[in-house]
């Protein structure tokens, strides 16, 4: 019996009466049938581990890794650092432990959500909450060139941002336009995006489907801190503001965090070899997404 024949006669005993319908209408209804069960894979969420190498500081060439992860729902996606997306689930667990705390800081505290052409950003400097909206960067040259990157054929798109070229390179056999960090908009996913003079490389290492639920309550994914003042600003004011905290000394990060307080606090640190180290020295200079 073929298979059509049979949801025919199963139709017809549990809904006698279809059988009266048009044909046209029956048909519609064995299709739905048969095909009813394929669209939950279609639904399914998506996650993306990166691999994110990049040069700390703008006066060495030091190399330092951290992983990061895009996770993709019907609704939204987010970007953020693997430790800052475990402090959350440790978060719904108990209350985080200082050393919990220590133990899960990531290079950058920045968080990024996306909903069609928009994105929201989140980062926490010292004490104090920024967040802002932009538009995704979509601005993308697509070029004719094939490359095979971990068994998935991907091909090579260029765009400007944040003052830096950036190459990309996106597998279409893998129907999303999202990518690490704020990137998005190509025909497939980004599996590897690097600039021009790869201080900053995005390498995808695992990708997975699945239900990954995101907490929308983004302020969860950071360390809770009672005294933390959140800003809504531009994003050109923002990064003048980080520009600014990245140039004070510890001392003068230590007063800003106690301002409320009206402490005046100097650290001095020492090592184990009794070599001291000048708090109130300038920070070395350090490297950005966006120059």
């Amino acid at each position: 019996m073929s298979e059509a024949h049979f949801v025919k006669n199963y139709v017809a005993h549990i809904f006698p009466e279809m059988v009266k319908l048009p044909a046209f209408i029956l048909i519609l209804f064995i299709l739905s049938f048969q095909t009813g069960d394929q669209s939950s894979d279609n639904s399914r969420d998506i996650r993306v581990k990166y691999t994110l190498t990049y040069q700390r500081f703008a006066d060495s060439k030091e190399v330092r890794t951290v992983n990061t992860v895009l996770i993709q729902n019907k609704n939204v996606s987010l970007f953020t650092f693997e430790s800052l997306l475990r402090l959350n689930a440790i978060q719904k667990e108990h209350a985080i432990t200082e050393g919990e705390a220590l133990g899960l800081t990531a290079p950058f505290n920045f968080l990024i959500s996306k909903e069609g052409d928009n994105l929201t950003y989140y980062e926490v400097l010292g004490n104090e909450h920024y967040t802002f909206k932009e538009k995704v960067p979509t601005n993308w040259k697509l070029i004719g060139q094939d490359t095979l990157i971990d068994g998935y054929s991907c091909k090579k798109g260029t765009i400007a941002y944040g003052g830096r070229i950036w190459n990309a390179y996106y597998a279409p056999d893998i129907p999303t336009s999202l990518g690490p960090y704020k990137f998005s908009g190509l025909p497939g996913l980004i599996l590897r995006i690097a600039d021009s003079e790869n201080k900053f490389v995005f390498s995808a290492s695992e990708v997975i489907t699945g239900e990954f639920p995101i907490d929308e309550t983004y302020e969860k994914y950071f360390v809770p801190d009672r005294g933390t003042r959140v800003f809504k600003v531009q994003p050109n004011e923002f990064y003048k503001i980080r520009k600014q905290y990245s140039q004070l000394s510890l001392n003068e990060q230590i007063r800003r965090l106690n301002n409320d307080h009206g402490a005046k606090v100097d650290v001095s640190m020492q090592g184990l070899n009794g070599e001291t180290f000048d708090a109130n020295k300038p920070p070395r200079v350090r490297n950005f997404i966006e120059l």
